[in-house]
């Protein structure tokens, strides 16, 4: 026969074949169900966040004195820089030209 190994004739070949290709299959599928729950979930979290964010957002601008709420919202590029930071993220220019012009809106809100 064409077997590769001389102990298996070529219906033992395609049994075994098939016996490791199904154990193969039965242990892929165990970790696909929590990779499916992530999968669900991920963009369910990701729209929550969001929408956290703005409701906080609102409360901010309710509650505080306008230019203390502008203030601490203006700063939010600058707070994206130190997670970045911490998440041993690489720093483009457009974020740090987004946060230089935060904090410069903020000087000139304050100074002025």
């Amino acid at each position: 026969g064409t077997s590769l190994d001389p102990r298996f004739d070529d219906a033992a070949a395609r049994e075994e074949t098939a016996r490791v290709a199904r154990q193969a299959l039965y242990r892929s599928r165990t970790g696909l169900r929590a990779l499916e729950l992530i999968a669900t979930l991920a963009p369910l979290l990701g729209l929550l966040g969001t929408v956290l964010g703005i409701l906080l957002q609102q409360i901010a601008l309710q509650k505080l004195p306008l230019g203390i709420a502008t203030t601490v919202l203006s700063t939010a590029p600058v707070m994206a820089i130190l997670v970045a930071r911490a998440e041993q993220d690489r720093l483009g220019w457009k974020g740090l030209m987004a946060s230089l012009l935060a904090v410069s809106g903020v000087a000139l809100a304050v100074l002025s």
